[in-house]
């Protein structure tokens, strides 16, 4: 049965700078409600709820990866398994939802902030 991955926050961000950085695209999907997203979300995330699950599904290529967060990792895993259920073969849900992926962010900016 094809399965999804679970990255930490700081690994997530690791793996989206060295995505950037590599010019590999990927897509990543914000679960939370739609003031939430409003207030803040990750630069490229975009808005998914569960009603709008299928068209995405059936429009992103099964090749690109997906990296799902929601408010604090839980609700992502289901939405990241739908997608690896339906052949998309590089899935990750991120642990800690957005709070957690949110401080690694503030993190990485303070170090590149010290490093300067």
């Amino acid at each position: 049965m094809p399965s999804f991955r679970t990255l930490a926050a700081a690994e997530a961000l690791t793996w989206m700078f060295d995505a950037v950085e590599h010019d590999r695209p990927y897509s990543l999907f914000d679960m939370r409600d739609t003031q939430s997203y409003e207030r803040g979300h990750m630069p490229g995330a975009q808005p998914l709820s569960e009603r709008e699950l299928d068209r995405w599904i059936g429009r992103l290529p099964r090749h690109r990866p997906i990296l799902v967060y929601c408010d604090y990792g839980n609700a992502s895993r289901t939405i990241a398994q739908a997608f690896a259920d339906f052949g998309h073969t590089e899935v990750y849900s991120v642990d800690g939802g957005f709070h957690a992926l949110a401080h690694a962010w503030q993190h990485a900016r303070a170090a590149l902030r010290g490093a300067a």
